[in-house]
């Protein structure tokens, strides 16, 4: 009988072990779970515009947040510029405002859709705001 309840108490000893030490390991754990919730991440944008113009076939017109940029502007000097203070570049975007007509060939005069030249790209950036 003795001994019964000396494995009982000693293994009841080791389970409110176990238990402490598991809590000890879950303590982080819980501490990430039940934190105040984390500020989102702002970011701050920048947007540069570069314009084709047909009659001298080459991008004479930047801006960058709307405003005009001294001529000329060379892209890649551009883009380590940017890089250099933190901005990511995000996307590109082509866009066309002169469209011709396509015809299918078959029919004289059908036009079955229209074509597109780029005419305008949008480069836009992202960092942390600051």
């Amino acid at each position: 009988m003795k001994n019964n309840r000396t494995s009982a108490a000693f293994l009841g000893l080791i389970v409110v072990l176990l238990a402490v030490l598991a809590a000890q390991n879950f303590k982080p754990l819980l501490s990430v779970v039940f934190a105040a919730p984390a500020m989102r991440q702002q970011w701050e944008y920048k947007r540069i515009s570069r314009e084709f113009k047909f009659n001298n076939y080459e991008f004479d017109s930047w801006s960058e947040d709307g405003k005009d940029l001294p001529k000329p502007v060379e892209l890649n000097a551009k883009l380590a510029q940017l890089g250099a203070q933190g901005w990511e570049l995000v996307s590109v975007t082509p866009y066309s405002s002169w469209f011709r007509p396509v015809s299918s060939g078959n029919v004289s005069g059908s036009v079955v859709g229209t074509s597109g030249l780029t005419t305008s790209d949008v480069y836009v950036f992202k960092r942390p705001k600051q």
